[in-house]
């Protein structure tokens, strides 16, 4: 059984989210760059317009993937974050049944989350793994959100999905390309 948005659609729900104004002034910083790219007032090496909009796409979702800082509550992973841990905590008491009808004996529902940018890593910030922290710090067990990062195989993929269907998933974090 899929979980329906409020307005009673089965699709992907889209939260937009107003920038701040560190990233409005990241932007300009943009355009200023993106000019000086098209007066060839930088070689390639230095700067270029696939580095520009790559920029660009990364600070969309997070200044901290481009070395920015960020205040907390204003990243849009804070946001994320309450509408999942909103969902969840609102379908922690949900049965589900299985194939056959027969009740699932682990209440909640799974969560599939897409995020294109960044890939969960141990040796610098990344979006996966603080997705992870800030759910855990509104009470979703850390153990319950995995990436499918993590199954680097079709056997690893096999098992995980068998975590998913079993209930000990509760967030699923991966790309549109994993």
């Amino acid at each position: 059984q899929l979980l329906k948005r409020p307005d009673g659609q089965r699709a992907p729900r889209t939260i937009t989210i107003a920038p701040t104004q560190e990233l409005a002034e990241f932007i300009t910083d943009l355009g200023d760059r993106a000019s000086a790219v098209q007066a060839r007032a930088v070689t390639p090496e230095v700067d270029n317009m696939l580095k520009i909009s790559g920029d660009g796409r990364a600070a969309a979702l997070d200044l901290r993937l481009v070395g920015r800082p960020m205040a907390p509550g204003e990243a849009k992973l804070d946001i994320a974050a309450d509408t999942i841990s909103r969902i969840w905590a609102e379908h922690g008491d949900d049965r589900f049944t299985d194939r056959t009808g027969n009740p699932h004996p682990i209440p909640g529902a799974l969560q599939l989350v897409f995020c294109d940018l960044s890939t969960p890593r141990e040796d610098r910030w990344n979006v996966y793994t603080e997705l992870r922290a800030q759910l855990a710090a509104r009470g979703v067990p850390a153990a319950s959100v995995r990436f499918i990062h993590e199954a680097r195989n079709t056997k690893e993929k096999a098992e995980l999905f068998a975590a998913c269907r079993s209930g000990q998933v509760s967030v699923l974090i991966g790309s549109t390309a994993k």
